[in-house]
This record gives structure tokens, sequence and C-alpha cells, in this order.
């Protein structure tokens, strides 16, 4: 007896559906790109450094801003205006949901910060807008998953004034 033509096709499939089954034959994953479950935990913030919290303190002449974040980023700081710094923080997000706006209610210099998405050059990036009453000398530094930014009150009055752009600079300090 001669086996029949349709079977020869059948067993071929079959054959082949087993190689790939037991691991024999396989696709190479990185040609096809993330798989979806990665592609919508990415979209959900996750394994993306994001912006946990913003602390305000005062310490002894000194008004802190301290960015809490899920791991160490790489930031830029930058004086938009006499009144205006920008942090950029590469790397992160802000996620859905999540507080953007903090006041800086009883601080001297501070008056509030603002934090917003973007994306520069493909990279997710967040802005930290941080408006000043006056612009007094500040430093700056990375301390693990946090940035932070001290402004030096001390000098100060009682009431802000807007102190002259051109009497006053910014100290900058970068801690290893």
């Amino acid at each position: 007896m001669k086996p029949e033509r349709t079977i020869i096709p059948f067993a071929l499939f079959f054959i082949l559906g087993l190689l790939l089954l037991s691991g024999c034959a396989t696709v190479d994953k990185a040609s096809t790109g993330p798989s979806p479950a990665q592609a919508q935990a990415e979209e959900n913030g996750v394994g993306v450094i994001s912006v946990r919290d913003v602390a305000l303190e005062r310490i002894q002449g000194k008004e802190r801003v301290s960015i809490l974040l899920s791991d160490a980023p790489d930031f830029e700081i930058s004086r938009e205006s006499d009144t205006v710094l920008l942090i950029t923080l590469r790397g992160v997000s802000v996620p859905e949901g999540a507080k953007r706006v903090y006041i800086g209610d009883g601080l001297r210099v501070l008056q509030r910060i603002v934090l917003y998405n973007t994306v520069t050059e493909g990279e997710k990036t967040v802005g930290a807008r941080l408006f000043l009453k006056g612009m007094v000398p500040y430093r700056y530094w990375k301390d693990g998953p946090k940035v932070v930014v001290d402004f030096d009150v001390s000098s100060l009055s009682y009431e802000v004034a807007a102190a002259p752009a051109a009497t006053v600079t910014p100290a900058k300090t970068v801690k290893p």
C-alpha cells in the first residue's frame, strides 16, 4: 500500500512543529524586537527611571530641594532667567497621575517647582523648573538616586527682595 500524498505534507509540518516545540529550531529574539509585554512595561514606566517625590526643606541658612528618583540619573542644571533655574533629567519620566507642581510655602527663596515630561533626541526627559523669588548663590550635586540643590539664604534679610543679577553669581559644586 502506498501512502496518500496528503499525509506526507502533514507529516512534514508535524515534525517541524515538534522541532520548534523541543527547542531544536529557534528564532533569534534580537531580530524580532521587544515583545508586546516588554513594550507595554516600557510604556508604563517599568524599567525607566521615574520621579518618586520632591522634598523641600530648610536647613540652617539654606533651603534645599531634593528630587527623589528610582535610580541615579544624568542631569544638567542651567539658568533660564534671573529667577528661574532649569534641571534637565535625562532618561527620566514623571509617572501618570504623579504630582507635578510643588509650592514653596514658608520658604524665603523658592516659589514653586514644576515638573514636565519631554522627549529630547528620542530619549525621555524630565524638566524641573525652579521658580525663585530672587537669585541667591546655590550648589547642586547628585547623591545616589536624588538630585539636590541648596540655596544659600543666610545673607538674606527676612523679606526677600529680588537680588540684582550682576551682584549674585551661582556657585557650582558637584560631588563625585
